[in-house]
């Protein structure tokens, strides 16, 4: 193992590193940085040696400003990330879509940065965890997406999350959506989609009428 060398006060492109992150991945070593523009951001010692990481995405977006959205966007508007941001701003923003009386009509909102600008988002998504698999998600259900309260989470990690906030009333009982994933012996990441789609009457009625089948 090569011998550890402190980066900090060191300066790459528009970093300049704080201090070190208490390792969460065997051989990775973080760093806390500070941007010029004020932001900080997190990045390995590896990409900022290797000029892999040179700003907090500020870079990216300064430049995709320059060139034109249409010229960075283009060809992504495919990709899963690209489908990601469109509904988000779908479900909060367009009153006839079906899942607006879930976000947009309680008042959950896209902060500005990620709202009028995709590449925005694609640099915070990329530098923050994004993988395919994972879903973007709200810590807290509550507030709206923007970088301090999203995270990339498993379904069952969303499920969970949705759990520990949200309380389901139907037929006068009022449960819990793993209370109610163990009542009628669901899987919850399965009764977390079937809720996001449909209502709990809709979704639990048919449960209902397997039970009596």
């Amino acid at each position: 193992m090569g011998k550890f060398i402190d980066l900090s006060g060191q300066v790459f492109g528009r970093l300049t590193v704080i201090s070190r992150i208490p390792n969460k991945k065997p051989g990775v070593t973080l760093w806390r940085c500070l941007c010029s523009c004020g932001k900080e951001t997190q990045t390995s010692t590896s990409s900022l040696r290797q000029g892999l990481c040179r700003s907090c995405g500020c870079l990216h977006i300064e430049a995709a400003r320059k060139q034109g959205l249409a010229s960075i966007v283009h060809g992504e508007t495919r990709t899963r990330l690209y489908r990601i941001w469109s509904n988000m701003k779908t479900r909060c923003y367009n009153k006839q879509n079906e899942d607006y009386a879930r976000w947009g009509a309680r008042g959950i909102s896209i902060c500005d940065e990620w709202e009028k600008d995709f590449v925005a988002f694609r640099t915070w998504a990329l530098e923050h965890g994004y993988k395919p698999g994972l879903s973007i998600d709200r810590i807290d259900n509550d507030k709206g997406y923007c970088p301090e309260n999203c995270r990339w989470a498993t379904p069952l990690e969303q499920a969970n999350n949705t759990r520990k906030t949200r309380m389901i009333t139907y037929n006068g009982r009022t449960l819990s959506l793993h209370g109610w994933a163990r009542f009628y012996h669901v899987d919850p990441t399965t009764l977390f989609y079937r809720l996001k789609k449909h209502t709990p009457q809709e979704v639990f009625s048919a449960e209902d009428a397997k039970l009596s089948a």
